[in-house]
């Protein structure tokens, strides 16, 4: 089984490095980036969600979950750049 990790903030991005570089982990990183939630800090921006990919791990798989109304432009664009949309 191959675990899926919730980055709401840059934070859970420092604490999935941590446990990379503990070797608690294996890759693939199966990740979803959230944006536009009450409890993610980030703004729902393209711009944005490349940036949080950008700043996945080697090795990770990457979904964008976003509640806003630039919904269908973030998702298109992440999957345009080889994401994977949620």
């Amino acid at each position: 089984m191959i675990p899926e990790f919730e980055v709401w903030h840059a934070g859970s991005i420092w604490n999935l490095n941590y446990l990379i570089e503990k070797k608690a982990l294996r890759p693939p990183y199966v990740c979803t980036l959230f944006f536009g939630w009450r409890a993610a800090p980030g703004r729902a921006t393209i711009e944005n969600t490349s940036i949080g990919a950008g700043l996945m791990p080697q090795g990770s798989a990457c979904n964008v979950s976003i509640m806003s109304k630039e919904q269908k432009d973030i998702i298109a664009a992440a999957i345009l750049n080889g994401d994977h949309s949620g």
